[in-house]
């Protein structure tokens, strides 16, 4: 953090006093670095809140000027020439969970395919795979009409139950039925799904079933589609029936057979229904659309809007130029008038000594703002310097390894501080904006060369491998580990598996389309 000056000939009381508020500001320094814009700006109203000498300075763009050179060796001249002294009392944290040193993982080949799917197959699976992705294609204007409310409501900062009570507003003139309505949404929560059977229900609110069951099928009437759903079955034939297709074979399938959908058996499927394995297939692909969870892009919880913190973008001398986001750091002072009266001669002694101890806190807040700043622009900066090829291509492919403790290194700080440096903060950079800890790559195994790997590198060619491959006969892990040969690529099947796992790709089996579509 920034240097503390002691001038000479000071007392040994006074020296410990100052290393007891030195330990404060590391205490207060490195709660502010791991928060996020969204969780700083909360803690700054509230400090602003308990402390009237502070003011919030009106927020302006900083450019921090041409600070990397592409072509040079890590020099950053002036800015980085000189290192804050090592963190001691602040640096007791942890690294981010999975960029530690990886454990070296042995090639068991005697592991086949189904302990693998076992290993993969958790409860309620089936949810994840049909209804995360949100992107529906197959249904026209009600599709339009639901994207359309999911934009409009992400506007507003409403939560999901106020969302949806609005929709009410007007609707039911019979009061008692609303409050009905309004306590089963109040039983909705942030996915979408309602809790309890119409049964339970009206057992716990004292009231007829009737009723109860009136008041559920108008809520489940609301936006978006699939809203009040107990299960994934019911939550998709919700949606299946806004769009009049309960009766189609999505419909059916959803009804009765969404746990041999979710294990892939559609011949199976087929003959129990009577249909071809091909439209199977189809109706597949169409359940897929659905929103197995419709309420989670309307909660508020997954409302707000990433900020990033840095900027990075190229200059016309082929380095790279680095803003701030002043959102993501604001800047407090100390008030002029405040200051002015904590100097008046006149003043009584007590409110002296209060104006002063709050002067004192507000400069330790500040200073531990400009050391929240200055260690989050270090690190971007020695990220950019090591994916340099990443900055110019935008390729996956193109992430070196990278590790918290090389760049700690490299800014002469603790591991544990870079942890907190990159925790939820982001970088919008030429291709998009991107988490810090997405730059932190652990090495993989060495090509055939002798080239050093990054996990991320080899994830990438296992999703392209994939991507390329026959639906209808899809690769197993061991045809991948086989290809990644070929290339160079010494891959154990195991961690081929981990991989794949980590990227959401299915096991062979649940990947191979039937019916030759």
């Amino acid at each position: 953090m920034s240097e503390l000056s002691f001038q000479q000939g000071i007392s040994a009381q006074q020296e410990q006093r100052l290393e007891h508020r030195m330990t404060q500001q590391q205490v207060l320094a490195a709660n502010l670095l791991q928060r996020n814009d969204m969780e700083l700006r909360q803690e700054l109203q509230a400090r602003l809140e308990q402390n009237p000498v502070l003011e919030m300075e009106e927020t302006r763009e900083v450019l921090s000027g041409d600070l990397l050179d592409v072509g040079g060796e890590g020099d950053l001249g002036d800015y980085c020439a000189e290192k804050p002294e090592k963190e001691g009392d602040e640096d007791n944290g942890e690294p981010i969970d999975g960029y530690g040193p990886e454990q070296q993982e042995e090639d068991d080949e005697e592991d086949d395919e189904r302990e693998e799917d076992e290993e993969e197959h958790e409860e309620g699976k089936e949810e994840e795979d049909y209804g995360e992705n949100g992107d529906v294609t197959n249904w026209g204007e009600e599709d339009e009409k639901r994207r359309r409310f999911m934009m409009e409501s992400l506007s507003t900062g409403q939560t999901l139950n106020e969302k949806l009570r609005e929709q009410l507003q007007g609707s039911i003139a019979d009061e008692e039925l609303l409050e009905v309505c309004y306590d089963v949404i109040d039983r909705i929560s942030d996915d979408g799904r309602l809790h309890g059977t119409d049964e339970e229900l009206a057992a716990d609110m004292g009231l007829p079933l009737a009723i109860v069951q009136k008041a559920v099928a108008i809520v489940q009437e609301l936006d978006p589609p699939g809203i009040g759903g107990r299960d994934l079955r019911e939550t998709l034939l919700l949606q299946l029936k806004r769009a009049g297709r309960e009766d189609s074979l999505e419909g059916r399938i959803c009804d009765k057979f969404l746990d041999e959908l979710g294990e892939n058996h559609l011949p199976q499927i087929a003959k129990a229904l009577g249909c071809s394995v091909a439209e199977v297939q189809a109706a597949k692909d169409n359940i897929r659309a659905l929103d197995g969870f419709p309420g989670k892009m309307l909660s508020g919880a997954e409302a707000h809007s990433i900020v990033p913190d840095i900027t990075i973008f190229p200059d016309k001398k082929g380095g790279w130029e680095m803003r701030n986001n002043d959102i993501a750091f604001p800047v407090i002072r100390i008030s002029p008038d405040y200051k002015e009266m904590s100097q008046q001669e006149n003043l009584d002694k007590e409110t002296k000594k209060w104006l002063r101890e709050k002067i004192s806190e507000g400069e330790q807040l500040i200073e531990a703002l400009d050391y929240r700043k200055n260690t989050i622009e270090r690190v971007a900066q020695q990220i950019v310097l090591a994916q340099q090829e990443f900055f110019r291509t935008g390729d996956e492919k193109d992430l070196k390894p990278l590790l918290m403790r090389t760049v700690a290194e490299q800014v002469g700080m603790d591991e544990s501080t870079v942890s907190r440096a990159v925790k939820d903060k982001y970088m919008d950079t030429p291709f998009g904006i991107r988490e810090f800890r997405q730059f932190f790559i652990l090495p993989s195994k060495a090509s055939s060369e002798g080239e050093e790997l990054s996990a991320q590198s080899v994830q990438v060619r296992i999703r392209e491998l994939i991507q390329a491959e026959n639906p209808a006969h899809p690769l197993s892990d061991e045809k991948i580990v086989v290809l990644l040969q070929k290339e160079g690529l010494d891959v154990a099947r195991r961690t081929v598996a981990k991989y794949r796992g980590i990227l959401g790709i299915p096991s062979t089996s649940k990947r191979k389309r039937h019916g030759g579509v």
